[in-house]
């Protein structure tokens, strides 16, 4: 083993001047080039996940529309609904008036024959017709 202190100099198979040891040197490189592979994974790793915020944003703000939708949907129904009770209680009313109408008209009906059968009696017995 060597110290740390000492430096050796040594030739790579390329005949270049290394101060690391060739070991730690390829070592080294190694260690690069899996960090340039991690940083090119971490980078596709990125754009997926760009891409799948963006999905899920664009499905939010469809999901938000379909909401609004149907909320505005719900507000039509509950007017209508209160419409359709307000025009039932007005026909309700109506009703009720026209049949005390009726009502007062079929006494007064019932009255005038009432008394257009006394008058013909009346004017039977005066005119002696039995």
């Amino acid at each position: 083993m060597m110290d740390d202190d000492e430096v050796k100099v040594s030739f790579d198979d390329k005949c270049r001047v290394r101060v690391l040891d060739i070991e730690k040197f390829q070592h080294t490189e190694e260690l690069a080039e899996t960090c340039a592979s991690f940083v090119s994974k971490n980078n596709e790793f990125g754009k997926l996940v760009a891409g799948i915020v963006e999905v899920l944003d664009a499905n939010a703000q469809r999901i938000e529309r379909a909401k609004l939708k149907a909320i505005g949907m719900r507000n039509k129904v509950l007017a209508a609904r209160e419409n359709r009770d307000q025009t039932r209680r007005a026909m309700q009313a109506l009703i009720a008036e026209k049949t005390v109408e009726f009502e007062r008209h079929q006494k007064q009906r019932n009255s005038l024959l009432q008394a257009e059968s006394d008058q013909r009696a009346l004017i039977d017995r005066l005119w002696g017709v039995n």
